[in-house]
């Protein structure tokens, strides 16, 4: 799961819309579509917001997707339609105030999901699944809350809330419903000058989850996984219930030096921790079935030159690390370990030859060296996974109401042993029309993915539309 709900951010190109969950800095991948400005970490330090002073803006999106797995993992469903409402807020009260909020709804249908009862199997070191094939719908609101102030001259402070409540339900016995609410609060300082802005935040997170299985006229056939190759079969019961609780703790700083002719230089570091416990059994008197820990950073720098008078030139570099281990809680042993570094390295450049054409290139490689070890399996997969991309967009102002976008991205990608292929690719576009009102900037866009194994006939396509509405 992933969140994809972030103030004044639109519905970006082939979201997956799988409602709302916190999530650690270093546990986020980075979506290629944004700017490199954008993935500083917006959604986790509220001070960075301080750059929308003066600007009040707003943005309303709909937006329905679909996902046609005819190539997938074991416990992935065959077909996924998301469905999400968006909408945005900013005000700047005064000057020396700004706030915003934020409220979205998101739907998940997950059909002809195999086995698991889990809304992301592959996201847990301790799942459950049972013996049926069914649908799944999953749905719920998710509220952001922003306050910027400015306590005294070129100093910020402020806050970001999120909160999201999510129920999920599965159409056959073994029936299982899913409540999960999750939550979480930064609060952030900081110093902006002429051509300096240095910043730090804190941040807490907290997320609960409830998964429920019910066997009509027999008993409740739930296993646990822990890994991904070890299970157990549960007593059988009438009801089993699984528990998930998980809190997490982040702080971060962020710098930026500005220079002559819109160059700057760009630094930040985030360090963060999660722990989770997991409980399965009757819900009455559930067992503790694990323990899981994991620690990560996350090293951005962004360099920005401005090349003559036609465009900028960026150079971004990402370098982020975690490591976590998982504890059985029947007999108090470590059953596995895990160990990511990443570092991911991108060059930019956007031309704008006139006042009506622009576009962007970029380019990015990256490494990741994964060490996974499960000891009550003998499993282990050590090995050093690559990726290319590549990403254009462009703008065109074909006069003062209407405009054209078009985005297209080209990947190449090395993926994790569960999905049982060495190389995957991924080729995708977005074509979409703007038409200014007197309530903004109101637009449609389509879009095409297609995900494939290399040397396998078998793929992940997927469609979306989308209808804004923009300030």
């Amino acid at each position: 799961m992933r969140r994809v709900s972030l103030i004044f951010l639109p519905l970006f190109f082939f979201s997956v819309v799988l409602g709302y969950d916190s999530k650690l800095r270093f546990e986020q991948p980075i979506p290629f579509t944004q700017s490199y400005e954008r993935l500083f970490g917006y959604e986790n330090n509220p001070v960075l917001y301080a750059d929308w002073f003066g600007k009040s803006k707003y943005f309303f999106g709909v937006s329905a997707g679909r996902f046609l797995n005819d190539f997938r993992r074991t416990y992935d469903p065959r077909e996924t339609r998301n469905y999400a409402l968006v909408y945005d807020n900013l005000k700047c009260l005064s000057e020396r105030h700004l706030i915003a909020t934020s409220v979205s709804y998101y739907r998940s249908d997950l059909l002809k999901q195999y086995r698991s009862l889990e809304k992301a199997f592959y996201d847990n070191y301790f799942s459950i699944i049972d013996t049926t094939v069914g649908n799944f719908v999953y749905d719920g609101p998710v509220l952001t809350f922003l306050d910027v102030f400015m306590p005294a001259t070129h100093v910020y402070a402020g806050f970001l809330v999120n909160y999201g409540v999510e129920r999920g339900l599965k159409d056959v016995f073994t029936k299982c419903e899913t409540i999960a609410r999750n939550f979480d609060v930064s609060f952030g300082a900081g110093l902006k000058l002429r051509r300096l802005f240095i910043s730090a935040y804190g941040r807490y997170l907290s997320n609960q989850r409830k998964y429920e299985a019910v066997k009509e006229y027999q008993d409740a056939n739930v296993s646990t996984f822990y890994g991904f190759n070890v299970l157990r079969i549960e007593s059988p019961r009438t009801t089993v219930r699984k528990n998930y609780y998980s809190e997490g703790y982040e702080f971060g700083s962020h710098c930026k030096i500005k220079g002559k002719a819109g160059n700057s230089i760009s630094i930040s570091f985030t360090r963060g921790s999660r722990y989770s416990d997991i409980e399965v059994g009757s819900p009455s008197k559930p067992l503790e079935r694990g323990y899981w820990v994991r620690n990560g950073d996350v090293l951005e720098a962004l360099i920005r030159k401005r090349v003559l008078s036609w465009g900028d030139f960026e150079i971004y570099y990402r370098f982020s690390s975690f490591e976590d281990w998982a504890e059985s809680s029947e007999y108090h042993v470590v059953i596995l370990e895990n160990g990511e570094k990443y570092n991911f390295l991108g060059a930019g450049i956007k031309v704008t030859p006139s006042n009506k054409l622009s576009f962007v290139l970029r380019l990015g490689y990256g490494e990741k060296n994964v060490d996974y070890r499960e000891y009550n399996s003998g499993f282990e997969f050590a090995d050093k996974l690559q990726e290319e991309r590549f990403l254009f967009s462009t703008g065109y102002k074909l006069n003062q109401l209407y405009r054209l976008k078009c985005e297209g991205e080209i990947s190449h990608f090395e993926p994790y042993f569960y999905w049982d292929c060495n190389e995957m690719e991924s080729c995708g576009f977005e074509l979409g029309i703007e038409r200014l009102t007197i309530y903004g900037y109101s637009g449609v866009s389509v879009g095409v993915l297609q995900t494939s194994p290399v040397g396998l006939d078998d793929n992940i396509k997927s469609f979306k539309v989308e209808f804004t509405l923009s300030k």
